[in-house]
């Protein structure tokens, strides 16, 4: 298989046998816009406000899984997303990207992840990239990545709607992961409207760390294996855990204080080159 397997306009929601799986170069696209359903059902919760959700497993090999859900209803707990299953690759790019923003719904609560399994989720291995694109984030019950690829996280738009905070309970990051990525590099640490971001959780990359926000709050140790850290920040940077890297570059404009003890950083920079 390889195209579209599900485009609708009244939001797509799989039962939680549901298994889909390609070969070789096939991909998966689902695309969902919850935009027909009315504001106030009879009965209310008749229907959920989810434009896709999905408890099963989605799997390509080499081909690219791509998920695109958007809300439009006006109820409470409004997202593109609910999704508990597995979803997984063994080389193709994992993209979820949630098209509903704060602005065309004041409900927006976040893609809803829960459990969920990413990358190598059933599979031997798996060096995909994995992409979150929304404008908030909620994710649940230790949500992992499992990959060898690269991980992003990043606003639909140039900024996250609100503070964004990252802890391993909520999703926790394989140790392979060559890079790791938080708000875009662009427009995240410009100035306008960044959004703060937090590290709560102990995080170790194999690869580089990039991080543009507002204020930078590193709480949870942050590790980049043999490699280097970037922060580019337009507030404040402060820390209460360590950070490991072989080179650390401070960006922006913003005030930094890193003194903790227990820091290992062989070069630190201001700038990208360390």
């Amino acid at each position: 298989f390889n195209g579209i397997l599900w485009t609708v306009n009244i939001g797509g929601q799989y039962g939680p046998n549901t298994n889909v799986k390609t070969n070789g170069a096939g991909t998966i696209s689902i695309t969902s816009d919850m935009a027909d359903v009315p504001a106030n059902p009879t009965p209310n919760d008749s229907r959920n406000p989810w434009a896709v959700v999905i408890p099963g497993t989605i799997e390509t090999e080499n081909g690219n899984l791509l998920m695109v859900g958007k809300s439009t209803i006006a109820r409470t707990n409004a997202r593109g997303f609910a999704l508990s299953g597995s979803f997984q690759s063994v080389s193709g790019t994992i993209t979820i990207e949630d098209q509903t923003l704060n602005t065309n719904n004041v409900n927006y609560t976040g893609p809803f992840i829960n459990g969920v399994k990413i990358g190598k989720g059933t599979l031997p291995a798996s060096s995909s990239n994995v992409i979150f694109k929304a404008d908030k984030f909620a994710f649940a019950n230790n949500s992992a990545v499992e990959t060898s690829g690269a991980v992003t996280l990043e606003p639909l738009e140039d900024d996250f709607a609100s503070a964004f905070y990252f802890t391993i309970a909520d999703l926790s990051l394989d140790g392979a992961i060559s890079g790791l990525t938080i708000g875009k590099s662009a427009t995240s640490a410009d100035g306008t409207n960044d959004a703060n971001v937090t590290i709560a959780g102990a995080t170790t990359i194999a690869g580089p760390i990039n991080i543009y926000g507002g204020d930078i709050a590193i709480n949870g140790t942050l590790t980049a294996t043999s490699d280097d850290i970037h922060l580019h920040s337009t507030g404040a940077v402060t820390q209460s855990a360590a950070l490991t890297a072989n080179g650390l570059s401070l960006n922006g404009t913003g005030t930094f204080t890193l003194t903790n003890t227990s820091n290992n950083i062989v070069t630190i920079a201001g700038g990208n080159e360390v």
